[in-house]
């Protein structure tokens, strides 16, 4: 237990709230040797939100003497509204669990053997007599609870006489699969394979080559059922020739430094590889295969043909995914400089060296599963619950962390400055966001001077110097990536208030606004080198889920 760690210092002050939640799940928030914990436990894995603060010790023995005279001190309210955000961040993340997303969606009924499959207001039936195989095809972060689910409602229940065989490949990120995950799947023949993630790495490329062989042997009698999520255009990396494994990582890194969007980012990818842009699918389709996609959306606006680069999805769009149209981004993002040559050549063939088999297809089907606007209604109804007027700013904000982070705290700012009857909420106020923002790193950064951090701990440091400088107290600022992983760190987010900064800076020889602009969100925010003593950091560990960010802006 991480906590575990930590000496005991001073009185241990703990507290539960009951929280809504499936009778398969429960969630405690503790405040225990100055970290303050938040634990979910579900049936397949538990793991916990954690936040120090020690920094912020002394927080209720000190608060009678508090009063504001110490600026660097945490106030009596930011001190609830801590444990409040990750309670709202929690709620937002439970909402989004991959099973029970899956399961909402799909039920097997084994005495008419129908596997059912609800897509909004549609229902798909597939029956099982029809298929002689299935062929489980999944990879993305959310890749290994969704295939359990799919296990536990439907294979596990297949009746002996059916006689269905199963085999299959699960990619998921590394750590984010365990040894009873690897069992269990085992059991029906379903290999699961860890891989990198943002930067693919040879596990992934040869796992995902394993997979398209395997639909390539699909036939008539085959039922393909695909379990995709956030993360899977890293994962399911299969080189078009003759582009390399070499290619494709210098063209990841490129493109994650360039600042660009998602889905720009994917058009790209999807005329580098083979198994995007539908040419999955269609590896199984050309042998008259069934597929059916169940995603879990990590993207604003939920396209399928963008989600993990769309490898289920056959597009009949000519026009976005065109040369003239990827020329147009290569030069947008300044990217001729940066991308190899031979990716440069291959991006930018003529459009009939492309072509594929642009037709829908009646034996593909894609059905939504779960999205980031489920885990912010979630986190907007347990900051009601805690209280808080709540609004939700909508699921599809982006654009540079640093300048979300500034509109963030503007708004913040206005709820403190008046009381007009057009006050978007009245306080104590709740605002939530969901989305996913980008981070720019600059030629002097991507030289190698820059630091270590994410999109939300970016937004996070942003917003604590906003706060700071606008002296703005009792505002809490959390930002927190669902998946429990915020770039190539062990944080999920972070939480700030007014006198984060000033508390950090006094524990470390480094300035707020020089970590901001060497993009070094993870370091500051850690606080001393110590350990997690003076920590604005949030951590959960792989929480199995990937639906985007979820920010929550707490005001009194």
């Amino acid at each position: 237990d991480h906590e575990a760690s930590h000496r005991n210092e001073g009185q241990h002050h703990q507290y539960a709230r009951s929280m809504r939640a499936s009778a398969s799940s429960a969630v405690v928030i503790m405040i225990r040797a100055g970290l303050l914990v938040l634990q979910h436990h579900t049936r397949r894995h538990s793991y916990h939100l954690s936040y120090s603060t020690t920094a912020t010790t002394a927080l209720h023995a000190h608060q009678s003497n508090n009063n504001n005279n110490n600026n660097n001190m945490v106030t009596h309210k930011e001190s609830l509204m801590h444990g409040h955000a990750l309670s709202i961040a929690q709620a937002a993340i439970a909402a989004v669990d991959p099973r029970r997303a899956v399961l909402s969606h799909l039920t097997y009924s084994p005495s008419t053997h129908l596997l059912s499959v609800e897509d909004g207001s549609n229902t798909l039936e597939y029956d099982l007599n029809e298929y002689n195989n299935i062929l489980i095809a999944a990879f993305g972060k959310a890749s290994v609870p969704m295939v359990e689910a799919l296990c536990s409602e439907v294979l596990c229940r297949i009746p002996p006489h059916i006689n269905i065989p199963t085999r299959g490949t699960v990619i998921t990120k590394h750590h984010h699969a365990t040894q009873q995950d690897r069992n269990t799947l085992n059991k029906y023949n379903i290999a699961v394979v860890e891989a990198g993630h943002p930067v693919p790495d040879i596990q992934g490329q040869r796992a995902a080559e394993a997979l398209l062989d395997m639909c390539n042997t699909c036939n008539e009698r085959t039922l393909v059922l695909c379990c995709i999520s956030g993360g899977g255009s890293a994962l399911l990396c299969a080189p078009t020739p003759p582009l390399t494994l070499q290619h494709l990582q210098e063209t990841n890194l490129a493109l994650l430094q360039s600042g660009m969007t998602i889905q720009d980012m994917n058009r790209l990818r999807k005329r580098l590889e083979r198994g995007k842009g539908g040419k999955l699918a269609l590896a199984c389709t050309a042998n008259e295969a069934t597929v059916l996609g169940l995603v879990l959306s990590d993207v604003i606006g939920d396209p399928l043909d963008v989600i993990a680069s769309g490898p289920t999805v056959i597009s009949n769009d000519t026009n976005t995914y065109s040369s003239s149209s990827v020329a147009s981004l290569v030069e947008e993002y300044n990217l001729k400089d940066v991308l190899p040559e031979d990716v440069l050549q291959v991006l930018l063939l003529q459009d009939t060296e492309h072509q594929q088999q642009a037709t829908s297809n009646s034996k593909v089907h894609n059905v939504l599963v779960g999205n980031n606007a489920q885990a912010v209604e979630a986190a907007a109804e347990q900051a009601t619950q805690l209280g808080y007027n709540t609004v939700i700013l909508g699921s599809t904000i982006e654009g540079e962390a640093a300048t979300v982070a500034n509109m963030y705290v503007s708004l913040a700012q206005q709820l403190k400055m008046t009381s007009s009857k057009y006050n978007i909420a009245a306080l104590p106020a709740a605002l939530i966001g969901g989305g996913e923002t980008t981070v720019t790193l600059s030629s002097s950064t991507n030289s190698g001077s820059s630091g270590k951090g994410g999109r939300n701990q970016e937004l996070c440091l942003a917003a604590a110097l906003a706060l700071k400088q606008k002296g703005l107290r009792d505002v809490v600022l959390a930002s927190v990536g669902t998946d429990g992983t915020d770039g190539p760190t062990d944080a999920a987010g972070a939480i700030v208030d007014g006198g984060t900064v000033d508390r950090i800076e006094s524990t470390l020889d480094l300035k707020g606004d020089e970590a901001l602009r060497r993009h070094d969100s993870y370091h500051f925010l850690q606080g001393s080198s110590a350990g997690d003593d003076a920590s604005a950091l949030v951590k959960t560990g792989p929480t199995g889920t990937n639906v985007a960010d979820v920010a929550v802006i707490l005001v009194r």
